[in-house]
């Protein structure tokens, strides 16, 4: 009887398991239909930046719908996805799986290598920052491998980068000053959403620098006010 009613316990247990993991998979999916409606102006912008062949680098990629569309829509030659929060990463790694142009990885991009922490929301799947002052009681920390764009590259040599889309909830400048030599090199279009605004960011006089770094290196402003969270395009003069 003693036997009996472990077993009965345990396949409790992992039938609980199970369907708590298939209402997540759910709950992203309808996550994702509302963040494709929601991205719909930001992917016809990204559309006409890229052209056939072109490389693009996904920083912040969450279920990867960005990437989804930009393929559907380019015949893009190499994407490249950054997703450090293990449900979001395999999740991208199972819609891309047969996709050969296409690598996945489980990565944050910032400004060094290392171990790192970032604040993960179950209930809007779009929200998940590093910024731990910015995160709210109800976000559950996760620990997670960092690098810098400059690092990774150069495992991976290319022959040019045209497009870099950064939504990393306020880490932004971590990610760009991670990425000086590749942007030197490279002159990528860089599309990047400006997180928290100058009111609300804690970080903002490292936010502001890594703007000017980048203006004084041979890049213009589009639509550029910073005021509030925004998305911004970066766009190097010689384009």
């Amino acid at each position: 009887m003693t036997i009996y009613y472990k077993f009965v316990r345990m396949s409790k247990f992992f039938i609980d398991l199970l369907f708590s993991v298939i209402k997540k998979e759910n709950s992203i999916k309808k996550w994702e239909r509302k963040i494709k409606r929601i991205n719909l102006e930001n992917n016809d912008i990204l559309s006409k930046l890229l052209h056939d062949d072109d490389v693009f680098v996904d920083v912040g990629a969450n279920t990867g719908s960005v990437t989804e569309e930009l393929l559907k829509r380019k015949k893009l030659s190499l994407c490249i996805l950054f997703e450090p929060i293990p449900v979001y990463y395999n999740y991208c790694k199972e819609k891309f799986s047969t996709s050969d142009n296409v690598i996945v990885e489980n990565y944050a991009l910032t400004d060094k290598k290392g171990e790192f922490s970032i604040f993960m929301s179950e209930q809007n799947f779009g929200w998940n920052t590093m910024i731990g002052s910015r995160a709210s009681h109800d976000m559950k920390e996760l620990s997670i491998n960092g690098i810098s764009f400059d690092e990774y590259i150069e495992k991976i040599p290319l022959k040019k980068i045209n497009l870099i889309k950064i939504d990393v909830e306020g880490a932004e400048y971590k990610v760009l000053n991670g990425m000086k030599k590749t942007i030197a090199k490279y002159k990528p279009i860089i599309f990047c959403e400006i997180g928290f605004g100058k009111s609300l960011h804690p970080n903002w006089n490292e936010e502001v620098e890594i703007f000017e770094w980048i203006f004084n290196n041979g890049y213009k402003r589009i639509d550029y006010n910073v005021e509030k969270t925004q998305d911004v395009i970066l766009y190097p003069l010689a384009n």
